[in-house]
Order: structure tokens, then sequence, then C-alpha cells
């Protein structure tokens, strides 16, 4: 939707709660308690949430495709890309809360498990690489890193590099290569992943569902005409690419049947569907509940971790007292581990991450709506992340 020289899409918050709830599920149901593993319920839960852990390539997705249409915007109407003003306008977006996160998971965190659990500080993690936003390829290198809340950094660190060059590689390739270059990159991505086995975390890795985002919204930009005639689909076919795409995603999770290309394309899509398809059966923009979680989504993605610790150590005194290990781990723990998340990130966003994001406006390109969370005057999210 148009207003002015602001464009809004009015589904996308929305579905970021719906990306997080995903991973929060991959996460949140996580047990070693032998009689919940081997029940019914929890298999049956660990099918439904097999492929929810894709909710963090969604996130990419979404990135490139918001990020390359902010750019492709202010070029439009400034003629030019200020480098300095969209690196400060992420800084304040991201490292807030992001360096709040790496404080807790390796200073703070080993303080509670020494104090309060007695446990060795054991972290493996390398502080300064996640200090420079290197954190993806100590992961590679080391796996996992003990620290609560530093396991799902490593997504940020992709995206912090990506935001480093990609308004530099903007500016470099010219616009009638871009369309190429993009694809160029995709390619890659999938030729390392699927041919020399590059993990996902590794930034050129991730870089597929980067670019396929990317590349919609360079598809997109300007509403060209044979673009035009794909957002008149009618609801018949696009209903119809949800069950295939989603059949697809649990034969590719489960099974190992299809490939990751496919997954890209259908991420892709959905941001197509619900940003300019015309027929769409459904758009999100109904569930304003969604729409506002939405816009914390950024705070419940880095904080989840964090809830889940706290939440299953203060439930540990009392699970001889309950003595069902299936409703703790199936119900009390995962409610109780959301609950207090949603609590954190309201917390944040309302008294620590909002004065740095009201900071935004000195390094906003006028005529360009806003990047940030905030809703616009018209109650509607910015296209901006």
């Amino acid at each position: 939707m148009e207003i002015g020289r602001r464009k809004y899409f009015d589904d996308l918050d929305a579905l970021r709660s719906i990306a997080f709830l995903a991973i929060f599920m991959h996460h949140g149901f996580f047990t070693t308690e032998p009689s919940v593993v081997a029940s019914f319920a929890f298999k049956a839960v660990d099918v439904v949430t097999k492929p929810a852990w894709l909710g963090v390539p969604f996130f990419f997705s979404l990135s490139g495709f918001l990020i390359t249409y902010l750019l492709l915007t202010e070029q439009q109407h400034l003629g030019r890309i200020s480098v300095g003003k969209f690196y400060a306008r992420r800084i304040l977006r991201i490292w807030p809360l992001y360096y709040a996160v790496v404080c807790f998971g390796f200073f703070i965190f080993p303080l509670l498990r020494g104090l309060i659990l007695h446990d060795p500080y054991v972290e493996n993690a390398t502080l300064w690489k996640y200090l420079v936003f290197l954190g993806n390829f100590d992961m590679i290198e080391k796996g996992l890193p003990y620290g609560a809340g530093l396991g799902v950094t490593w997504s940020l660190s992709v995206e912090e590099q990506f935001y480093l060059v990609w308004p530099i590689l903007f500016i470099l390739v010219p616009v009638i290569l871009r369309v190429a270059f993009v694809v160029l990159l995709f390619a890659l991505s999938q030729i390392l992943m699927q041919v020399w086995d590059l993990p996902y975390t590794h930034t050129l890795g991730s870089m597929s569902d980067l670019a396929m985002g990317a590349l919609l919204a360079i598809l997109s930009f300007g509403e060209k005409p044979l673009f035009k005639k794909f957002t008149e689909l009618p609801g018949s076919v696009i209903a119809g690419v949800y069950v295939l795409g989603i059949a697809h995603l649990y034969s590719w999770t489960l099974y190992d049947i299809g490939n990751r290309v496919f997954v890209s394309f259908f991420m892709a899509f959905v941001l197509f569907d619900q940003c300019f398809c015309r027929n769409s059966p459904l758009k999100l923009r109904r569930f304003k509940l969604l729409g506002y979680w939405g816009r914390l989504t950024y705070g419940l993605y880095l904080l989840h971790t964090i809830g889940n610790f706290i939440v299953s150590n203060a439930i540990k005194p009392f699970r001889a007292q309950i003595d069902h290990p299936l409703l703790i781990d199936m119900g009390i723990q995962p409610v109780a581990s959301l609950l207090l998340t949603m609590g954190m990130a309201y917390v944040s966003y309302s008294y620590y991450e909002k004065p740095f994001l009201k900071l935004k406006s000195r390094f906003a390109t006028t005529g360009i709506a806003r990047s940030g969370n905030a809703t616009t005057s018209a109650g509607r999210p910015p296209i901006y992340p």
C-alpha cells in the first residue's frame, strides 16, 4: 500500500510472529526425560515441530527483501544510497539488545550457574568473536555455546555481515546486472551447501535465503508489468502452492525427500503472496494480536532461550511434588517459558530498545519511511525491519 512516498506491507508483522512461534516450538519442547521422550504426545509434537527451525531461514528471506526494498526506494527517490545513515539505523536497531544478551551469556549466566546451581564455568565460545559479530563462525568451529542466549545469536552475526556489505554491493553492481548478481549469489550458496556441505550457519550458506528475498524485492520494485500479472494469481493456485510447499517442508525435514532450493523459493513465495497477491486466500493483517507481537519479535527471538533456561531451573524443585514429567515438559514449562519471554520482550522493547529506536529519526533519509518496528501514524508497520 502506498502512502505518499512511503510503502507499507501490512502483513509482515504477523508473519514475524508466526516465524518466532515456530522457532520457539522447536526449542521449547526439548526434553531428555526418557518417559516423556517415549510418549505418544512428545512424538506427535516432535513430528509437527520438525520443520519449525525454518523460521530462521524465513527471517533471512524477510531481511533480504526488506533491506533491498529500502535501498531501492532510497536510490529511486534520492538518486543515491547513504551508507553511513543505513549503518547508523541498523546499529541502533540491532546492537543494544544484542550486546545485552552477549553480556548475559558470557558474564551474568556463569554467575547464576555458579551461585545458584553451583555449576562450574565451562564456556567454549570465544568472546571477541561475538563482540564483532563472528559468532556464527565460532559456533561452526566449536559447536553450540554454553551460555544461555548465545546460541541464537549466530543468525544476528549473519545479518550484520549482510548489512555490512549489501549497500556497498548495491552501489558497485550496475542496475542492469543486479538480478543476475543476486541469482549468482543464490546459486553459489546452494552449491556450497549441497555439493561441498557448507553448514547453513555459515554466511554463504544463509545467503541463499537472503538472496531470494533480495530477488523478490528487485523484481517487485516499481510494479513491473510482468510482475503485476503474477499478483493476479487465482486464490486456488495460491492455496495449492501452500499445500505443496508445506508438504515439501515436512517431506524434506522428516524423510529427506526434496531439496533446499524449493525451501528458499517457498519462503519467498510466502512473502510474495502476503505482500503483493490480490487474491490471497488469507491476509495475515487480520490477526491484530499477531501483528502486535510481530513488532517485538527481535526481543522475543533473542530472549526466548534465556526464558527457557530460567523457567527450566525454576521448576526443578517442584518436579518431585508434581510427579508428572509429561505435564511439566509438554505443558507447564513451554507455556511458562513463552509467557516469561513475552514479558521480557515487552519490557525490553518499551524501556530499553525504544529510546535507541527514537534516535533513528536523526538518520532517516528524507522522503523515505523510517526504519524500525514502531508503527506509523496510520497504525501500519513500515517496510523496514
